[in-house]
């Protein structure tokens, strides 16, 4: 019998044990802040100045194909991209061929236009509904640079 009082205790234990580890899972989930995710933004990317004017231009690439171009950028002293200020950002979303080369896309759920005078914490969120934007073998004619 007393082989039965331990295995009772055992029982017990574990899953008093599993029922706190799990909390634990849970609780850290809830209550995880952004600064503890993945931040995709400042994630690799290729920055490179921006072609025209005084600025910069952040090119990310998914394993999903799309991407984003996110930039900022001045002409004679102004903001000309969709943006009023140094922490604004202006966004597109991209698609990648299998060269590597990028398109600008309107054709997602995200949007059909570039998104303008975003903080940075908006772009953060946009690039990670990009991230998670569900592979496709669309061809996208419009091509941006040569």
């Amino acid at each position: 019998m007393p082989w039965e009082i331990w295995l009772s205790k055992l029982g017990i234990r574990a899953l008093l044990f599993k029922t706190i580890f799990l909390l634990i899972i849970k609780l850290t989930k809830k209550y995880m802040t952004n600064e503890t995710k993945k931040k995709l933004f400042d994630s690799p990317f290729t920055n490179v100045p921006y072609p025209i004017g005084d600025g910069v231009q952040r090119t990310y690439k998914f394993k999903n194909g799309y991407g984003a171009s996110v930039v900022r950028f001045k002409i004679l002293n102004s903001y000309s991209s969709y943006t009023d200020n140094e922490r604004e950002w202006e966004l597109a979303v991209l698609k990648f061929n299998k060269n590597g080369d990028w398109y600008l896309t309107y054709e997602t759920p995200i949007t059909n236009d570039v998104i303008g005078h975003l903080k940075k914490n908006n772009v953060e969120n946009i690039l990670q509904k990009i991230n998670k934007l569900k592979k496709t073998n669309t061809i996208i004619k419009q091509r941006i640079y040569e």
